[in-house]
């Protein structure tokens, strides 16, 4: 089983557990405000209900191209889970409007080829300007 991660599409959260045969279970709502404070929760509890028995086996994350919050919120939980559960996660990048399926698909292979983890970097729809004040 994987977790799929998808923070990058505009008001709009994506999570889900999915195999070789596809989704299992699969959580998409419309989120404005908040998506970090309710990613944590969601994950938590569709790993709870749908993973205890068989264990996870890796991590999907969208990475981008998106703005700087919701790409980087979905990637710091796929690398911060991954490190915790030690499993393997990929981050895949999205091309015009690639499906889901597409894009669980894309990382479903990219996790054959791999068995170590690197951390894995958002892509930003716009240059980061972040400023510091006194």
């Amino acid at each position: 089983m994987v977790l799929y991660i998808d923070t990058t599409q505009p008001n709009h959260l994506m999570i889900g557990i999915a195999d070789a045969k596809g989704w299992q279970v699969c959580r998409r709502w419309r989120e404005t405000s908040f998506r970090a404070e309710r990613l944590l929760p969601t994950i938590e509890k569709i790993i709870s209900q749908r993973v205890a028995k068989r264990g996870l086996q890796g991590i999907v994350v969208v990475k981008g191209p998106a703005s700087f919050t919701a790409a980087r919120s979905g990637v710091v939980v796929a690398n911060a889970l991954s490190v915790a559960l030690g499993v393997p996660a990929v981050g895949v990048r999205r091309v015009a409007q690639d499906s889901a399926e597409k894009l669980l698909a894309n990382g479903l292979k990219l996790l054959t080829k791999t068995t170590n983890s690197k951390i894995i970097k958002p892509i930003y729809q716009a240059p980061v300007s972040i400023t510091l004040s006194a």
